[in-house]
């Protein structure tokens, strides 16, 4: 008998985020396939008003993002139904190079958010996808009455799910440190691509491991007052502290 379709069946849990002004969203598909057949069907989604206090745009993202983990994972523990595979989207370039970065290196706000990411989501399964392919836009921002009818691609997912894997939106290269929200003792290390900026002291130059440290350390003191004094005048303190020295 002549087999009808190839492989073996698979279901794959599909995230999308997205965020506005106004509101931040997320909203799960279920993708079965099976050979060349293939289905797929909105199971969760989830939206929140952004908060009444000014926020930026890649922390709304950022929310948004750590919305989607919550959902994702609140999906796989509540339905008997295996999951293969999980795929999480996103057209914030910021968001996805800070799960891709050392967040430490970030303020508290995006560093506590990618931290618990993380901690539920594998950051290769994190994908950038382009805006106007973001399903998530829907919930997000509203340009008239949105089409919430069965056939929607609200309902129904976006068009490229129904396609092969090798047909999906290709991730562009990103950059591996987002400049948005560094801590200020890491801002000395950003290299500008024109100038090629380096403030760090030559390791060559010290005689021992210990010389190097306490000029490191009071290098990226220096750089701290000098942001201070041409940002916002935060207080730096009256020396390098522990986390210079870390």
């Amino acid at each position: 008998m002549r087999t009808l379709f190839a492989g073996v069946p698979q279901i794959a849990l599909h995230t999308f985020v997205d965020a506005s002004e106004s509101s931040y969203a997320a909203v799960c598909y279920l993708r079965y396939s099976y050979g060349d057949a293939v289905n797929c069907t909105m199971i969760a989604s989830k939206t929140r008003v952004a908060p009444l206090k000014l926020v930026s745009i890649p922390r709304l993202e950022l929310k948004a993002a750590l919305l989607g983990a919550r959902l994702a994972k609140h999906i796989i523990e509540s339905h008997s139904v295996h999951v293969d595979k999980c795929v999480y989207w996103s057209d914030s370039r910021t968001v996805l190079a800070w799960l891709r970065s050392d967040h430490r290196r970030y303020k508290q706000f995006v560093a506590f958010r990618v931290s618990e990411i993380l901690e539920m989501t594998d950051v290769k399964e994190w994908h950038w996808v382009p805006t106007e392919e973001n399903v998530a836009d829907e919930a997000t921002k509203w340009n008239g009455d949105p089409d919430f009818c069965n056939d929607s691609r609200w309902f129904r997912g976006p068009s490229f799910l129904y396609l092969s894997p090798d047909k999906w939106p290709l991730s562009d290269e990103l950059q591996c440190i987002a400049t948005e929200e560094l801590r200020p003792q890491f801002t000395c290390f950003h290299h500008h691509i024109s100038e090629q900026l380096q403030v760090v002291p030559q390791p060559l130059r010290f005689s021992t491991w210990n010389r190097l440290l306490r000029a490191t350390a009071r290098t990226i003191y220096c750089v701290r007052i000098w942001l201070s004094n041409i940002r916002d005048n935060q207080v730096v303190g009256d020396g390098p502290t522990t986390e210079d020295f870390r």
